[in-house]
C-alpha cells in the first residue's frame, strides 16, 4: 500500500498526500499546497476515492500570486487624524485601502 501512496503523490504533485492511523483502520488526508485549488481537503480510508476527486494541479515549483489582504474596516470609520496614519502604515507595509 505504500507504494500506492508514493504513486499517488507523485501523480497529484499540487497536494500533500500522507496516511494517518486510527484504531481499527488507516485514512488517507490529501491537502492543497495552493490558495483557491479545490479541494482543499480531502479525508477518505480510500486511495482510489481520493485519486477520483484529485484534480490535476500545478506543480509544486509553479510560482503562484497570493493575493495581498485587504482591509475590509471602511476609512469613515476613522477619525481624519487615524486615518492618515492608517494610510501611513498601509503605504509602508505595501497594503492598499482602496
Amino acid at each position: 500500500m505504500n507504494d500506492d501512496l508514493t504513486g499517488l503523490q507523485a501523480d497529484f504533485p499540487a497536494f500533500l498526500i500522507w496516511r494517518e492511523e486510527f484504531p481499527g483502520r488507516p485514512r488517507y488526508v490529501a491537502r492543497s499546497r495552493y490558495l483557491g485549488l479545490n479541494p482543499h481537503t480531502v479525508v477518505t480510508t480510500d486511495l482510489r476515492e481520493l485519486r477520483d476527486v484529485l484534480p490535476p494541479g500545478p506543480s509544486p515549483d509553479a510560482t503562484v500570486a497570493i493575493p495581498q489582504a485587504r482591509s475590509r474596516v471602511p476609512t469613515a470609520a476613522f477619525s481624519e487624524p487615524e486615518r492618515d496614519a492608517a494610510s501611513t502604515r498601509a503605504a509602508d507595509s505595501g497594503c492598499s485601502h482602496e
